[in-house]
């Protein structure tokens, strides 16, 4: 790290920084969506229990917007049980995402590390 100048240190520093910074951003947001995704999954979950029970002759309706309109019950299940399926594989890449940027904090928060730890024993020297 001697051959860095200072300049050029500070400038790789801030870059290391800002990436740090979005990688935490990001991996907020993608906590955030995933526990709006678990959320929304528990409710298809649940509702979808509720009506298990229930014979398909029985009327139902279905929310669309601020209104209900009626519709059979074999459809609604099946809605029900592909908005589970199609939230919890949307999950599941949100979860992989979740373990990438984890993996680019620590691999940046690493580099840090030995880029300080390495300038403050050259400057020491």
């Amino acid at each position: 790290m001697s051959g860095i100048d200072e300049d050029k240190l500070h400038q790789i520093l801030v870059v290391m920084q800002n990436k740090m910074i979005e990688d935490n951003r990001a991996l907020t947001s993608t906590r955030a969506q995933l526990q709006a995704k678990d959320r929304e999954r528990r409710l298809a979950d649940m509702t979808l229990r509720e009506l298990a029970p229930l014979p398909d002759a029985v009327r139902s309706y279905e929310s669309v917007g601020k209104m209900f309109m009626l519709s059979d019950m074999p459809t609604l299940k099946k809605k029900l049980t592909d908005r589970s399926t199609e939230v919890t594989d949307s999950m599941r890449v949100l979860e992989k995402k979740q373990i990438y940027l984890q993996k680019q904090m620590e691999e940046t928060n690493a580099n840090l590390r030995e880029i300080t730890h390495r300038s403050s024993t050259a400057s020491s020297s």
